[in-house]
C-alpha cells in the first residue's frame, strides 16, 4: 500500500469514528501565536475545525488537505481548501502568506526539507512558520524507552497505532532545517496530551513551561529570514 492511499484510509476512518480532533492545550497556543489579521495556510487542515477558529480570529486563511473528504468538510466551515499533497509542494504563489501552520504533518513526510523551503517561499519576509511536532525526546518517550516500550506515536506497520508517522523529531533537528531552509528559530512551547483540568494537569504545564524540550509535544516559532 502506497503512503498516500494509507493516509487516506486512515483519515477516513478518523472521519467517520469521531468527526474532530481534540487538541485544546495545542489549540489555544497555535491561536495566540497566530493572532489576528493574517493570512493564513494551515496545512494538512483536516476538516476544518482549527482552521475555523483561526478565521473566527479575524484571519484569512486557506488550507490545503490531502483528503477530500475531509476537505469537504472544512469547505463547509468556510474554508478556502485546496486538495493537494504537501509532499509535491504548496500550490499557492510567492510570498503570499503571513502565517504558515503545519499540525501533525512533517512526521508523515519523506522529504520534510523540502516542505520547509515550499513553506518559506509563499512566506513573505519576516513571515511565520508554526510547526507542531511530537518531541521524540519527550520524559515520556524517554520512560518508555527504558522499559523496553516503543515510543509514542509511532507505528512499525500499516495496522499498528497512529503508523503513519515515518519521521523523528526533537528540538535539534528543526534547528538542523531552519539553517539550510532560510529560516530562524524564534520560539519553542512545549504541550501536553494530557487534559486541561485537574491538579495533574496544571503541574504537569509548569514543569514543560520550564522545560519544553521534556513536553509530548512541541509547537514551534519560525521566522523566514530576508534573503
Amino acid at each position: 500500500m502506497r503512503q498516500k492511499e494509507y493516509l487516506q484510509r486512515k483519515e477516513n476512518a478518523w472521519i467517520e469514528e469521531t468527526g474532530k480532533r481534540e487538541q485544546p492545550s495545542r489549540t489555544k497556543v497555535l491561536l495566540k501565536e497566530i493572532g489576528k489579521g493574517k493570512r493564513v495556510l494551515d496545512l494538512g487542515c483536516g476538516s476544518g475545525k482549527v482552521s475555523e477558529l483561526i478565521k473566527n480570529q479575524n484571519n484569512e486563511v486557506f488550507g490545503v488537505e490531502i483528503n477530500k473528504i475531509a476537505a469537504d468538510r472544512a469547505l463547509d466551515r468556510g474554508i478556502r481548501v485546496k486538495v493537494f499533497d504537501i509532499a509535491d509542494g504548496l500550490p499557492f504563489e510567492d510570498s503570499f502568506f503571513d502565517v504558515v501552520a503545519a499540525g501533525s504533518v512533517v512526521e508523515s513526510l519523506f522529504d520534510t526539507k523540502y516542505l520547509f523551503e515550499e513553506s518559506n517561499r509563499v512566506l513573505k519576509s519576516g513571515g511565520l512558520f508554526i510547526l507542531h511536532i511530537r518531541n521524540l525526546n519527550s520524559l515520556g518517550n524517554r520512560f518508555r524507552v527504558l522499559k523496553g516500550d516503543y515510543l509514542d506515536g509511532f507505528g512499525a506497520f500499516p495496522e499498528d497505532v497512529q503508523g503513519v508517522n515515518i519521521r523523528l523529531f526533537n528540538l535539534n533537528k528543526i534547528e538542523e532545517l531552519c539553517l539550510h531552509t532560510g529560516f530562524k528559530l524564534v520560539e519553542a512551547k512545549g504541550v501536553s496530551g494530557a487534559q486541561d483540568h485537574g491538579l495533574q494537569s496544571k503541574i504537569i504545564r509548569t514543569f514543560i513551561n520550564l522545560r519544553p524540550q521534556l513536553a509530548d509535544h512541541l509547537i514551534i516559532k519560525m521566522r523566514r529570514l530576508d534573503h
